[in-house]
């Protein structure tokens, strides 16, 4: 595939997530997407699948005939970051946000692969959420990890995927038989965390209502049964239509926005 073949491609579609981003009817605003293309050879989906993930999907495995991964992140607006930030358990706002955002995540990557169809490019993909193992609480397809391989930014130590507009928002991706890596630009840096980059802040660990989260790693199961009780509550208090697995305090901090350093916006 030549370069400019693959620079159309991209543009299909940037312009596809952009505008249904912009165009959506609810009541949750992002800010600019983010975009980011992996090749499907890249020997690290083999090293995650091997070293962190046990049982990972390989791209051809979601579709054969893999060439490229192609991922969006969807970065939350500054006020529903700050809402969440200063809410007792949770903000009504973050949980419809979530609601809302995997909806559009789902039409957004439908639409994405009759588009692809309509180029004569073959594309697959996985939902945004719930497509996790029981178990291990470890996803199938992790969308952060495919990010982190397209050069979107790092796993912060809240395990949540730090892009340079922060770590608040939705991230997805789309297998795609047609090489859409090649002429991209990379954008990753050596950290998007505070914490991994030396300057001890782990206001994530802080802002965690149950000590889940720690300097030395997550306890899933207790972070799982925590987001439980939260969901529960916004469906009894908030209005939220239906029980979730969320939370979100951990993503309120001085990453929430920006990637940490000195530019950083703080989440609240």
């Amino acid at each position: 595939m030549e370069d400019s073949e693959a620079s159309r491609l991209r543009a299909v579609l940037e312009s596809t997530v952009r505008r249904m981003a912009a165009e959506h009817g609810g009541k949750t605003r992002y800010r600019e997407p983010l975009f980011g293309y992996a090749r499907a050879d890249d020997p690290r989906w083999q090293f995650l699948r091997d070293t962190h993930v046990p049982g990972h999907l390989l791209p051809s495995e979601v579709l054969p005939g893999a060439q490229s991964v192609a991922c969006f992140f969807l970065p939350f607006e500054a006020d529903l970051v700050r809402a969440n930030a200063v809410a007792t358990v949770c903000a009504a706002e973050w949980g419809t946000a979530y609601v809302e955002t995997n909806a559009l995540l789902t039409l957004m990557c439908a639409e994405l692969e009759r588009a692809f169809a309509r180029e004569g490019v073959a594309a697959s993909w996985q939902q945004p959420t719930h497509n996790y193992d029981p178990v291990s609480l470890r996803a199938r397809w992790s969308h952060k990890s495919a990010a982190v391989i397209a050069g979107m930014g790092e796993i912060g130590l809240h395990q949540m995927l730090i892009t340079e507009r922060g770590c608040a928002g939705r991230v997805s991706s789309i297998v795609v038989a047609a090489d859409l890596a090649r002429g991209a630009a990379g954008r990753s840096r050596p950290s998007f965390c505070g914490y991994f980059a030396g300057a001890s802040c782990s206001a994530c660990v802080e802002r965690c209502p149950v000590g889940a989260l720690t300097t030395d790693g997550l306890r899933r199961d207790a972070c799982r049964d925590h987001l439980k009780v939260v969901g529960e509550y916004l469906v009894r208090h908030c209005s939220v239509p239906e029980p979730l697995d969320i939370c979100g305090k951990c993503c309120t901090g001085p990453c929430a926005l920006a990637p940490w350093g000195p530019a950083a916006t703080p989440g609240s």
